[in-house]
Formats: structure tokens, C-alpha cells, sequence
């Protein structure tokens, strides 16, 4: 399930290699930012069910589509010099940290908690 979140990132990839050309709001950006919140908006809608699911190494897939959505969102934010787009650029930054810093954190305990099942399966 987790795996489903890649399907968010192509429009912020394209977005960011945009960007990286030059195109940083014109029409075609306007397009994949569109596509880029619809998206994005699906995966929020699936956070609950992602957060029902025991966790594994699937999960590390989450990531790349959380920093490169936060990547192209705070390219997005930093395009006018609204302060408001400055503190939501760093609301982005420590959102998408967490994220990946969680799925890290969690990555270290999943040995430990693999082996206590197989010594569960031994014994039962």
C-alpha cells in the first residue's frame, strides 16, 4: 500500500526539472501544479489507512515522493516574496523531515521486531 504514494511524484519531478530549466511559473507549471495537488490531495486522503499498516521496507518508497513533493511545493512557496510563503516553505521542510526521519527511525527497529516474531514462531 505504501508503494501507492509514488504515483504522487511524477508531476512534482517534472515540476522540479522544469524549474531547473527555467520554466518556474508559466502555463505548463501552472498545468503540473494542477495535477501536482490532486495528487498530493489523494495521498492525504490515504494517510489514515497508511497509518493502519504495519510497517516495512515498502514504506522507504513514501520517501521519495515526500521530498520531491516538498522540493517542488517549496519551489512553488519561494516564487513571490510573500512572508507567508516563507514560513510555509519551512512548515514543508519540517513536515516532510518527520516524515522521512520517521520511516528511518522505524527502518532501525525492524530487525529487532522481525527477529521477536521468528523467535515467537519457534516457540509456538
Amino acid at each position: 500500500m505504501p508503494t501507492l504514494a509514488i504515483l504522487s511524484a511524477p508531476p512534482a519531478v517534472l515540476g522540479n526539472a522544469l524549474h531547473a530549466l527555467g520554466d518556474a511559473t508559466g502555463p505548463v507549471q501552472q498545468l503540473i501544479l494542477g495535477t501536482f495537488v490532486l495528487l498530493v490531495g489523494v495521498q492525504l486522503v490515504l494517510v489514515p489507512r497508511y497509518a493502519a499498516l504495519p510497517f516495512g521496507l515498502g514504506w522507504w518508497a513514501y520517501t521519495f515522493t515526500v521530498a520531491a513533493s516538498a522540493t517542488y511545493a517549496i519551489r512553488w512557496l519561494s516564487a513571490t516574496d510573500d512572508p507567508l510563503g516563507r514560513a510555509l516553505s519551512w512548515l514543508v521542510v519540517v513536515l516532510a523531515t518527520t516524515v522521512i526521519g520517521s520511516i528511518a527511525a522505524a527502518s532501525l527497529t525492524l530487525p529487532r521486531r522481525t527477529s521477536r516474531r521468528d523467535l515467537s514462531k519457534e516457540h509456538a
